[in-house]
């Protein structure tokens, strides 16, 4: 699998951003729940909600806290795929995973 390129990272980020308190409505979490939930000062948190701006770790914070949110809802992990805010990539990865983990992954977002 190749890496994630710095441009497709962008765009990834800019989609998180951009859906961010969507998001965070949805699952119905405040942003300090959210803050403390991936790890990052309730300021950092604002700032990527607010400006968009989001490193990448918080990115796959966020993925795998929305991942684990909406694991009941896959209409939101497939709003989540829509908007282009889960990468391709990621799916493989965690397909490939579930195999040679013994599940087979995302069942709930088929």
């Amino acid at each position: 699998m190749q890496p994630i390129s710095e441009e497709r990272k962008e765009h990834y980020l800019d989609s998180m951003a951009g859906n961010l308190k969507m998001l965070r409505s949805r699952a119905g979490l405040t942003q300090r729940e959210i803050s403390g939930l991936i790890g990052v000062s309730h300021q950092t948190y604002v700032n990527a909600e607010k400006w968009g701006r989001l490193s990448w770790n918080t990115y796959l914070s966020l993925l795998f806290l929305f991942e684990k949110e909406f694991a009941a809802q896959p209409q939101i992990l497939k709003l989540m795929r829509d908007l282009e805010i889960y990468p391709e990539e990621y799916e493989a990865v965690t397909a490939a995973a579930g195999e040679r983990w013994g599940s087979s992954g995302h069942e709930s977002m088929e």
